[in-house]
Formats: C-alpha cells, structure tokens, sequence
C-alpha cells in the first residue's frame, strides 16, 4: 500500500503486478541486472492481466505496439483503441488504466525508466526532444508498413539482447531504445506536419485543456481558472471543447476530478475527508455528494466495493 503521506500512489515495475495482474508476483517485470528495462510480448501479458485495472501511475514509461487483435487503454481523459500498425505510449506519472485486449491480440509490451534515455537524468531533455513522452500529448502513432516493419525488427533484437543476458547489455539495450524512439520521432513528425491541416482552432485548445487538467488538477478547480491560464475567456474554452469532445469543459473537469479519486480512494490508505480535501478543497459532505452523482456510490462504498481489486 502506498505510503499515506503521497497523494497519488506512483508505482515501481515490482509493484505494477498487485494491481494489474490476476496472480501477485506475476510477471517477472525486470531482470535482476538490468531493473529499469522489460519486455514481453502482448499475448503473455493479456494472459495474466486482470482487466479493466485499475487507475494508477507508474515511474516507468512504457509502451505497447500491436500487430493483430485490438486494445484498449484510458491514458487520463482519453480513451484510445489500437489496432494493427498502432503504438501508445504511457509517459511515467501518467495516470492511466488498461481496459481490455482482444484474444487474438499479438505485439509488445516494453517498459523503461526514463534515465535510462535523458542524459544526466534530465527529464525535460526527454519531453523536448520526444514530444509523444510528454504527459497529455496526443501519444499514440500509426506507423506505415515499412516503419511497422523497422519496428518490430528492433524490439525482436532488444528481446534477443534481453535472453542473452551479455555483459554489455545496459549500454546496447540504451542504444536501441534511443533507436526506436528517434525512427518514431521522424515518422510521427511527417504525420503531425500531414495532420496539422485538419486539426482545427478548437481541436488544439481541448487538448491544451487537457494537458493543464493533468498538471493542476489539484490546484485549480474552475474552469475560469483554467480559461485564465490558457489566455482564453470561459466561453470560449468552452465552446472549443464541445466541439472536440462533445462534452463541456466542466464535465472534463469532473471527469478528471474522478479519475483522480478513484486512484485516491482505492490505492491509498488517506481518510475521505484528506481525498475530499486534495480533490475539491472541501468538506466530507459535498464529496460525497460528487462522487455519488458520478459513480451512484458513496465514497466508502466505492472504495469497499474495489477492496478486493488490490
């Protein structure tokens, strides 16, 4: 259980297991000598997951590509199906759950920590120079066949540098990732410059919405506050998010209010009134009147009834 000082519980790789896997211990995330890089392919993962999982964020940034099948993953307010050809990153602290895979699903899962690509473990050299790693970006890329092709042969390698356990596999599995990510880099450059077009005004400021939510969700609470931030009136933030999403800009609010205590209330050990207190600076009372309207449960009943899930 996460220590009841941290507001949102952050997960180690050993760690990832209790709360997405059916059999605790399951699977050996990381080799012994090499603790900050894993991966397996999607077949055994499905396998052994306990799905939906739930919310949670993890020191670790990882990522799943497909080749056959489908699946879902919720990265904050954003619900992505991927199928043949697609790969979703998860930035590490990003909150997020996995949802469902199909049973014909094939391709990889990989997860590495981020100093193992930031020189001097500087995390902003990372954002800045792969965009997809920051946290609220769009993160999913469609790769063309001869860039799936690419790909696949460098996870095949990193799989066979991983059974090979040689001396010098620190160094050669750095290598490849920073490979990896820098052939995606290119593609995902020539994809944005080919979208940019139909990626409207409104487009555009819901997704800076949602980057702000991420970021300080707990800190600011209206969506004025928000408008003010992003050098935009109410209305007109409002406006652009209904016309992206279909939703207005307090149900993304709310929504991420929601996410956000359901990692509160299921993973931690903190009392309803410090949940109400991180989430909505207020009382008892009025949280447990949104989180009723939003999930038809008490705040303690929701947590009771998810007991079992960690």
């Amino acid at each position: 259980m996460p220590d009841k000082t941290t507001p949102v519980p952050l997960l180690t790789p050993g760690a990832l297991s209790e709360v997405t896997f059916k059999q605790p211990g399951w699977p050996t995330m990381h080799l012994k000598s090499l603790p900050y890089f894993h991966i397996n392919p999607l077949e055994d993962v499905r396998e052994a997951m306990n799905f939906p999982t739930l919310p949670h964020r993890k020191t670790v940034i990882d990522f799943m590509i497909v080749t056959e099948g489908q699946l879902i993953r919720r990265i904050g307010l954003t619900r992505y199906t991927l199928s043949r050809n697609q790969i979703v990153f998860i930035p590490a602290h990003q909150i997020y759950n996995e949802e469902w895979m199909s049973e014909d699903v094939k391709g990889y899962y990989c997860h590495f920590d981020p100093d193992l690509i930031s020189q001097s473990g500087l995390k902003t050299e990372m954002e800045q120079e792969f965009s997809f790693l920051q946290i609220g970006r769009e993160s999913i890329l469609v790769l063309s066949d001869e860039m799936l092709a690419a790909t696949l042969s460098l996870l095949e390698r990193l799989v066979a540098l991983v059974d090979k356990k040689s001396a010098d596999l620190p160094l050669l599995v750095r290598l490849y990732v920073l490979t990896l990510l820098t052939e995606l880099k290119q593609a995902n450059t020539l994809a944005i410059s080919r979208d940019a077009k139909h990626r409207n005004a409104a487009f555009r400021i819901t997704q800076l919405y949602k980057e702000a939510l991420t970021k300080y969700i707990y800190e600011t609470h209206t969506v004025s506050a928000y408008a003010t931030l992003l050098n935009v009136s109410p209305n007109h933030l409002n406006k652009s998010v209904k016309r992206a999403t279909g939703l207005s800009a307090h149900d993304l609010l709310e929504e991420m209010l929601l996410l956000e205590s359901n990692v509160l209330l299921t993973q931690t050990e903190l009392s309803i009134g410090e949940i109400a207190y991180l989430i909505k600076k207020q009382d008892p009372a009025n949280f447990t009147r949104f989180i009723r309207k939003m999930t038809g449960q008490t705040p303690k009943q929701y947590r009771l009834s998810h007991a079992g899930s960690i």
